[in-house]
């Protein structure tokens, strides 16, 4: 999948719709900027399951220490989000 967009006299480009939605990236989202040799690549700084995931979590209870445990656990094998 490739789009072509044009930066703007600010600076600005807009991130097509396609991959806004694929990518589940929203009003204030943030995005890394990565350079490599002679190329860029963005990429969301949340993965987009994560949203979903904290959705499904909200009204999920366990105690303390097994919340603790499970977040450290979590954030070990898909980063932090």
């Amino acid at each position: 999948m490739k789009y072509i967009a044009t930066i703007s006299s600010k600076g600005q480009v807009v991130i097509p719709k396609k991959i806004r939605e694929l990518f589940l990236l929203e009003k204030n989202s943030k995005i890394f900027f990565e350079k490599d040799m002679d190329k860029i690549t963005l990429r969301p700084a949340k993965p987009a399951y994560s949203k979903k995931l904290e959705n499904a979590l909200k009204n999920f209870t366990l105690d303390d220490g097994i919340r603790d445990e499970w977040e450290s656990n979590t954030k070990k094998r898909i980063g932090n989000w």
